[in-house]
């Protein structure tokens, strides 16, 4: 969890006032938090309480036996902790969800760059609107698993071009604006100075040789 914290708090540029309560569950049907398949953590922004499926538990999958238990449990702590602290700025109903949930990416540094190639190289990529829906509704408007996921990736790529171009108070500004305006135009423009059709095509010019990178790296 301190290191968590510590990677949370350094990509966020905020450090908040106390730290949250975290609950192993070491059975799977004991937590109704996490009763949902494929639910390996769960976070409540509001009380500042994480839950996990513990080691022992059904509910906490395989891990490699080499590397140990913890090299899997800290991408996941990382991602929910990163809810909880992304509320004390700006509450997470109120941003699009490929940017809450892509934070949580980015900060975990889960990028699903194989998944991503796969997308672009089928001419399957997904616009940041598409990876919000995708996240926000999922099987209630017949996105697949697979579709979620590779929402998720796109999200977490686009907070790294915003980090990386803008800087964080540029994604604090972009996040503050559109929940003061609901106008999403416009909060691009207010935050990064371009037009939001010209902010997707950055993106869309920069994800490829992104993607590469990382495959190269060995980002997973």
């Amino acid at each position: 969890m301190e290191r968590a914290y510590a990677k949370v708090t350094t990509a966020l540029d905020f450090v908040p006032p106390d730290k949250p309560l975290v609950y192993l569950t070491p059975a799977l049907s004991l937590n109704p938090d996490l009763q949902r398949p494929g639910v390996l953590a769960s976070a409540d922004p509001e009380s500042r309480i994480i839950n996990m499926h513990s080691i022992e538990s059904f509910g906490a999958g395989f891990y490699d036996p080499a590397a140990g238990p913890l090299a899997d449990m800290y991408p996941t702590i990382t991602h929910e902790y990163t809810h909880v602290v992304n509320r004390y700025i700006v509450p997470l109903v109120r941003m699009k969800k490929w940017m809450s949930e892509g934070l949580a990416e980015y900060t975990s540094d889960s990028f699903r760059p194989r998944e991503v190639q796969s997308a672009i190289r089928s001419g399957r990529v997904m616009t940041l609107e598409q990876a919000h829906e995708a996240i926000f509704f999922g099987q209630e408007k017949n996105f697949t698993p697979a579709q979620q996921s590779l929402a998720y990736g796109i999200g977490a790529y686009a907070v790294r071009l915003i980090m990386e171009t803008y800087g964080s108070q540029a994604f604090w500004a972009l996040a503050k604006e559109y929940d003061k305006t609901r106008d999403w135009d416009s909060s691009v423009m207010t935050a990064f100075g371009i037009s939001y059709a010209e902010f997707q095509d950055k993106f869309n010019g920069w994800l490829p040789g992104a993607v590469e990178a990382d495959l190269a790296r060995g980002v997973r």
